[in-house]
C-alpha cells in the first residue's frame, strides 16, 4: 500500500520494529514506570501480532503494531520517528488502519492514549478514530497515575 511517497509493508524483523520503539525520541512516549530499559526491550512477535512499517524515500519511518485483542478487536500502538510525524503520520495511520480492516478479519481497532499524551490524542482523531472511554488511573510514568482515554474505529464506518 502507498501513497504520497510513503508505503506500508509487514514487518517480521523484530531489530528493525525495535529499532523504531526504542527510538530515544519515541520510547520515553510509549513505555511507563514498569517497562524495561530501551535495552531490554524486545517487541512482541508471533501469529496474533501484525507490525506494518512505514516507509519514506527507502527508509523506516515508523510502525503500526497491532495486537488481537479477540475474534475482530486489535490493539494499535503506534510508533513514528521524528521524520514521519504530523501529515505522514495521519496518512500512514489512515492506510495502516484500512491494510488491517481489508488484511485480517479485523472489524475493530482500539488504542489507549494517556490523558498526558495530547498529540497521540490528536492523532488517533485525525485517522478517523472517535473517543470512546476512559481508564481511570491506569497509566504511571514519573510516579505519577494518568487516565487512558480509549479510541476506536469500526470497520464501515
Amino acid at each position: 500500500m502507498k501513497t504520497e511517497g510513503i508505503s506500508l509493508e509487514q514487518c517480521y524483523s523484530q531489530e528493525i520494529v525495535k529499532g523504531i520503539i526504542t527510538h530515544p525520541e519515541v520510547y520515553p512516549y510509549c513505555s511507563d514506570d514498569g517497562s524495561p530499559s530501551a535495552e531490554a526491550f524486545f517487541p512482541a512477535m508471533g501469529d496474533n501480532i501484525v507490525h506494518l512499517l512505514v516507509v519514506e524515500e527507502g527508509k523506516p519511518g515508523g510502525v503500526f503494531s497491532f495486537y488481537k485483542s479477540n475474534h475482530i478487536m486489535w490493539e494499535l500502538h503506534t510508533s513514528m520517528l521524528p521524520s514521519c510525524r504530523g501529515i505522514k503520520s495521519k496518512s500512514s495511520g489512515v492506510m495502516a488502519i484500512a491494510w488491517m480492516f481489508n488484511n485480517t478479519g479485523c472489524g475493530k481497532v482500539i488504542t489507549f492514549v494517556p490523558s498526558f499524551n495530547k498529540a497521540a490524542a490528536r492523532a488517533a482523531v485525525s485517522v478517523g478514530m472517535i473517543r470512546e472511554g476512559v481508564i481511570k488511573e491506569s497509566f504511571i510514568k514519573n510516579y505519577i497515575k494518568y487516565d487512558q482515554i480509549i479510541f476506536g474505529i469500526t470497520k464501515g464506518t
